[in-house]
């Protein structure tokens, strides 16, 4: 019999009040997004197969993937089209904000080995 599952999710399923600092102990019962809403629905569904199944389950949620196949709404996808149009790149707030992005194959080799 299957004795793991792997699904998807995060481990915090809320969105703090505060947006600068949350706490595992925060109640993550009521989401206030769609985003945050099934993350919840995850950990729920995790929780439920391991109390009746006894099955552990290894939920996995990647997040700013991209790829040969990536949305094309996505920045990096963007930042290519707009270079290479001669095109300036829109900047949001100061610039000194960034963001990491990770090539599905990382993804893929991650996960396999």
């Amino acid at each position: 019999m299957l004795k793991t599952l792997s699904l998807q999710a995060v481990p915090v399923s809320t969105e703090s009040q505060d947006p600068l600092f949350f706490s595992e102990a925060e109640d993550v019962n009521e989401p206030v997004s769609p985003y945050a809403a099934t993350k919840r629905s995850v950990e729920l569904i995790s929780y439920t197969y391991h109390h009746l199944y006894n099955m552990n389950i290894t939920n996995l949620r990647f997040f700013t993937v991209y790829g040969p196949r990536g949305r094309p709404d996505m920045a990096p996808f963007i930042f290519i089209s707009r270079v290479t149009r001669g095109e300036e790149i829109e900047q949001y707030g100061d610039g000194s904000t960034s963001r990491d992005y990770t090539y599905i194959d990382d993804i893929v080799d991650g996960v396999i080995r």
